[in-house]
């Protein structure tokens, strides 16, 4: 739980952890992606279960109909045995799984598949109105619904008997074999989409970095140092908290140029960058705004830290003198400025302060004072 907690307190909303957030992103596309495809699966089940309970009451009306347009006498010749091939190859798609002709004594006198019908509620379902869907039940046997279509027959104004069609839309598959092929191609190619949308991101947050990390150093450049930290300047001053700007600038790097030459000049660069990102915290915005300057912010919330914040980073360059045998020591001038939320400075004015307070301490080294140590020179940005 300690770790946990360490770790969540390390973690900086504006530092950009690219391969972690590239993943997360992935995941995300990806998690999105099945949740569509779910959505659009349940969508085109219940489309397809609404359109085909349409085509039957559509085909049951239909049919009905038209048996009842005939004559009890006339159905009861060889024309019902035509007359229902024509039913049962119509009703098929839509389930037709009985066909039944009664008298007007509720007594069947033509049946195709009769057995499947519940002869129990004959009576019970037998026509007395014009609405031809007169009864859904449930099998009782296969456990199927049974969309039963009744409609009167009439010969010269007499009753002479009822037409029965009963459905069932669970007898026949809800997609067919082209429906299975087209959805499993749909989803193939969706799925397929997934990985490029995931590269193109990965791309374009890579360019991003890239725009906005220094490459000698591998730490945020003038402009990454400014889109972050107008961030955390905007949140801190939401928050009425107070931070701290430190700038920084190698002091002998000209001379090391000149001297050992410029390899050798970015080496230190290099070194000084790895001094200051050991030094402060993972969610501190370190950057490197020019050739040997170096920018740290937030490096504190508190007034009177200064001291501490420049003995620390003093104690890193006496460690790294002491190891490096090369012909020179890394010196460094630096220089804190106080963000106060109630100020109107922007930040290139915060910056501007710092700066200045830097090279008051540099330019303090050139006439005779200490030359090794840092001294912190602080100020409190004005309201």
């Amino acid at each position: 739980m300690t770790r946990l907690i360490k770790l969540f307190r390390k973690t900086s909303p504006f530092r950009i952890k690219e391969e972690k957030f590239v993943q997360k992103i992935g995941l995300i596309s990806i998690a999105v992606s099945l949740v569509i495809i779910m959505l659009t699966m349940v969508l085109f089940v219940l489309y397809t279960k609404q359109k085909r309970h349409k085509n039957l009451i559509s085909d049951g009306m239909a049919l009905t109909s038209m048996v009842g347009g005939y004559s009890l006498k006339e159905l009861e010749t060889d024309n019902a045995q035509r007359l229902f091939e024509i039913v049962t190859y119509s009703g098929n798609k839509s389930g037709l799984l009985y066909s039944i002709i009664m008298d007007r004594n509720n007594t069947i006198v033509f049946e195709r598949d009769g057995m499947n019908a519940d002869n129990m509620l004959i009576a019970e379902r037998a026509a007395t109105s014009n609405n031809p869907l007169k009864q859904i039940y449930t099998d009782s046997v296969t456990n199927n619904r049974i969309y039963e279509f009744s409609r009167p027959i009439y010969s010269n104004g007499i009753k002479e008997g009822t037409v029965r069609l009963g459905f069932s839309p669970d007898i026949n598959p809800l997609f067919s074999d082209s429906e299975i092929r087209g959805i499993l191609l749909a989803a193939t190619l969706f799925f397929s989409l997934v990985p490029i949308f995931y590269y193109l991101v990965r791309g374009s947050l890579r360019l991003h970095t890239l725009s906005i990390t220094d490459d000698l150093t591998g730490l945020y450049n003038r402009r990454g140092f400014f889109t972050l930290a107008e961030d955390c300047l905007m949140a801190a001053k939401r928050a009425e908290k107070k931070l701290m700007l430190l700038y920084a600038d190698v002091d002998n790097l000209k001379e090391i140029n000149d001297t050992l030459g410029h390899d050798e000049g970015d080496l230190l660069i290099k070194e000084t960058g790895a001094i200051l990102k050991s030094t402060y915290r993972t969610s501190d915005i370190i950057a490197r705004i020019g050739g040997d300057e170096f920018v740290v912010f937030p490096i504190g919330t508190a007034e009177g830290h200064a001291d501490l914040i420049s003995s620390r980073l003093q104690e890193k360059i006496d460690r790294f003198n002491k190891k490096n045998n090369k012909k020179y020591e890394l010196k460094i001038s630096i220089g804190i400025a106080t963000y106060d939320p109630e100020s109107a400075l922007s930040l290139n004015e915060i910056l501007a302060q710092a700066d200045d307070l830097m090279y008051e301490q540099k330019n303090s080294k050139k006439k005779g004072g200490k030359k090794d140590r840092l001294r912190a020179k602080s100020v409190t940005c004005p309201g």
